[in-house]
Order: C-alpha cells, then structure tokens, then sequence
C-alpha cells in the first residue's frame, strides 16, 4: 500500500500534524496531534477511493478525554 506525497501534503494542510505507522504490510495508521479526532469525511476526500479508513477509539483518559488514530487498507 502507498501514500503519494502530494497526499501527505495535503493531509497537512487540511488536517494537520499527524504521523504515520505500519500496523501491518496491508495497513497503515494515522495518529493526528496528541491522537486527536478528525474530520473524517474530510480525510476521505484526500485520500484514493480505494483506500478504507476507520476511526479507533484507542482510549479514553480522565485527563485528555478520547484518544484516536485512523487506520487505513485497501477496500
């Protein structure tokens, strides 16, 4: 699975800091700032349609409230 740049890039300036990680050879994962939540249509509409992206709740912690990252595979 790749990402252009020009993707990442944009990501950026619509959404953000964010990183990126391999959660496996089919599947990577977006964490946004301090894992916070997104718009996710608006990632959508970034990223190639044949692409899949679901929402995680990581977890919930009394002091930051809920922590997400998005994790991406092919449809």
């Amino acid at each position: 699975m790749r990402i252009s740049i020009d993707d990442l890039i944009n990501i950026k300036k619509e959404l953000g800091e964010f990183e990126v990680g391999a959660n496996s050879r089919d599947s990577l994962s977006l964490r946004f700032g301090y894992w916070k939540e997104i718009d996710l249509s608006k990632l959508n509409t970034i990223l190639p349609e044949w692409m899949v992206i679901e929402k995680n709740l990581v977890d919930e912690d009394e002091d930051c409230g809920e922590l997400y990252n998005y994790n991406i595979t092919k449809k």
